[in-house]
């Protein structure tokens, strides 16, 4: 028998797999130092191996990072609004080398990331029901023995996206659950996504009651790109999206969308720059634009 314990209690698992394919794959994973022989014990005429994970997490790195520029390389890891690529884009010409890189990752999974050492800055709006405020507590226990800033890029709509050939009325979750409405929902670790549970919450809807509930994407131009595809109905994103696409919008909430990072971070010239640039009445103009955008507070800083 090869037996593999669940890590944390007595229970055990055992795998409906051939021995020698499962002695395998832990020896493959053992050879690139993900699990350790925690020990073994013989019982009769076999012996039972038992292993271990050799950290408390594993990230898994999806993406795909461009060659860092001749002037560095600054990661950005969180959502993927129109307006930090506008940011973005405008800083990277500014510099003459692309020193900024933007990957769509949850908010969550982002400070996590960031903690890890896996990126340089976040992109977050989580909300805190209990204090009212955006990313602070989750900062806070996050990097609890680390200086942190938080640095408010703008705040942004958010509401629910549909077709604008959609004759049926939408105002609520409850709207599309009577009309048989087809939804597109963000992956969990998502502030958008925790979002939506708690809107769930109080209308008194259960996840399996909402159409399309585990139709799950990356991003928010994806919610779009399903909508506008009519490979869903109906989504919960941003207003700048949906006006991009020529998308119905009907407004549910306001959020702060801030940009996390160490102390030290923020003392780099080049996210200096990024954050001058931020603060220009230029680049606010061209991001209001955008729709659904209120850049009053942008560059305001947060010490934690």
């Amino acid at each position: 028998h090869f037996i593999v314990s669940i890590l944390g209690n007595d229970s055990r698992l055992v795998l409906s797999r051939p021995p020698a394919q499962i002695k395998y794959h832990i020896t493959q994973l053992e050879k690139i130092g993900l699990v350790e022989l925690a020990y073994e014990k013989t019982i009769r005429n076999y012996t039972e191996k038992y292993y271990r994970s050799t950290s408390n997490a594993v990230f898994l790195n999806r993406a795909i990072f461009p060659e860092p520029s001749e002037k560095g390389q600054i990661v950005i890891l969180g959502g993927d609004g129109p307006a930090l690529e506008l940011l973005v884009e405008t800083v990277n010409n500014s510099i003459g080398a692309d020193v900024f890189c933007h990957i769509s990752t949850g908010s969550l999974d982002s400070l996590i990331y960031l903690r890890e050492n896996y990126c340089q800055i976040t992109g977050s709006h989580l909300f805190d029901y209990e204090s009212g405020d955006f990313n602070v507590s989750y900062i806070r226990h996050l990097f609890a023995l680390k200086n942190m800033s938080i640095v408010t890029f703008g705040h942004r709509n958010q509401g629910l996206i549909f077709r604008n050939d959609e004759t049926r009325k939408v105002t609520c979750l409850a709207d599309v659950v009577k009309n048989g409405m087809t939804f597109v929902n963000r992956e969990m670790g998502t502030a958008t996504r925790l979002r939506l549970e708690r809107l769930l919450k109080e209308e008194t809807i259960s996840p399996a009651e909402l159409k399309g509930y585990e139709n799950e994407v990356q991003n928010y131009s994806e919610i779009g790109e399903y909508i506008l595809n009519k490979k869903a109905d109906v989504g919960l994103g941003m207003e700048s999206i949906a006006r991009s696409l020529g998308l119905g919008f009907h407004f549910l909430f306001t959020e702060r969308y801030d940009l996390i990072m160490s102390e030290d971070t923020l003392e780099i010239p080049y996210v200096k720059q990024f954050i001058d640039t931020l603060q220009s009445p230029e680049i606010r103009r061209r991001i209001e634009d955008l729709g659904g955008y209120d850049m009053t507070h942008a560059g305001d800083i947060i010490h934690i």
